[in-house]
């Protein structure tokens, strides 16, 4: 999320929220944390941004990710991608850096649930 000049607008990928005056109150980072990684749809070239590959690349790989076909149009699901991606994760050579990033992890996912 980013917050540009004086509170005028609030960005978030291709969402603009306008916003007449500064937010009041503190926001909860849960509820960003689990807006900003919720499950949606992607279109080809969103999900090629959120990969950070070029459309062309993720059409070459497109027989082996999960996609859904509506009206001639590909969409992929985030949380899809994310598993795709995880096949691909190299671990970590430190135990407790592993350790640490998975209790990290399973507290963001406890947050997200709840």
């Amino acid at each position: 999320m980013e917050f540009i000049h004086d509170w005028t607008c609030i960005c978030t990928h291709k969402l603009i929220t306008k916003v007449d005056y500064p937010p009041s109150g503190l926001i909860d980072v849960s509820e960003i944390l689990r807006y900003l990684h919720g499950d949606c749809y992607l279109d080809k070239k969103s999900a090629a941004e959120y990969l950070s590959w070029s459309v062309r690349k993720l059409e070459q790989y497109l027989p082996e990710i999960p996609h859904f076909k509506h009206n001639g149009k590909v969409y992929f699901r985030r949380s899809q991608l994310d598993e795709y991606m995880s096949r691909f994760e190299v671990p970590c050579e430190h135990e407790g850096l592993r350790l640490m990033t998975e209790e990290a992890m399973s507290k963001l996912h406890e947050q997200e649930d709840q």
